[in-house]
């Protein structure tokens, strides 16, 4: 009888965690719009243009997960001197990240209430140039890179599976012209 009980007794301490993790796990989709300000130092391109980000992911448990997505951080334009001539110039980046997730819950319920988040992972992203020049555009060599990125977010959690966040992340593209760009967001995310 004591084996029994004893045996029961771990099997319920044990589940309860398993249980738990199975509930805080799970996928979830998020959305953001917003701005990106893009500062590339060699071509002197210092611009602000609409930015988007959509990411699929996955929970391990209430603190981490995984996520990927797409990103398209906007055009750029601005005024360069090319051969003595002022000429306009346009550039453009876009592509696909995956990176890991960190969030900490601050209210006194973990799945409803404020929170704070962080995420970091790697950009494969594309970018275009265009040069404006007598009426004609001329299109300057795609670049494609594959660098690191980095963000932080703050937002609230109104049920367990919908929340919206706050977010600002650092993105770099370019392998020549390399253009720094951080993005500020507002985003929304579901749960399943």
């Amino acid at each position: 009888m004591k084996l029994k009980v004893i045996l029961v007794l771990m099997a319920s301490a044990l589940a309860g965690p398993v249980l738990a993790a199975e509930r805080d796990s799970g996928v979830y989709v998020r959305l953001q719009g917003g701005v990106a300000q893009t500062d590339e130092r060699k071509l002197g391109i210092d611009d602000r243009s609409k930015a988007f980000r959509a990411v699929a992911g996955y929970k391990f448990n209430r603190h981490w997960g995984v996520e990927g997505g797409v990103i398209g951080l906007g055009e750029a334009t601005d005024s360069v001197k090319i051969a003595g001539r002022t000429t306009p110039l346009r550039l453009e980046a876009s592509g696909f990240t995956l990176g890991g997730t960190a969030k900490l819950p601050l209210g006194k319920h973990e799945d409803k209430g404020p929170f704070i988040a962080a995420r970091a992972g790697v950009a494969w992203l594309e970018s275009k140039g265009r040069v404006l020049q007598s009426g004609n555009a001329f299109n300057l060599k795609k670049e494609r890179k594959a660098s690191g990125y980095a963000g932080v977010a703050a937002g609230y959690d109104f049920t367990p599976n919908f929340g919206v966040s706050l977010n600002v992340e650092r993105f770099q593209s370019g392998k020549r012209a390399k253009a720094d760009s951080t993005m500020i967001s507002l985003g929304g995310e579901y749960r399943f």
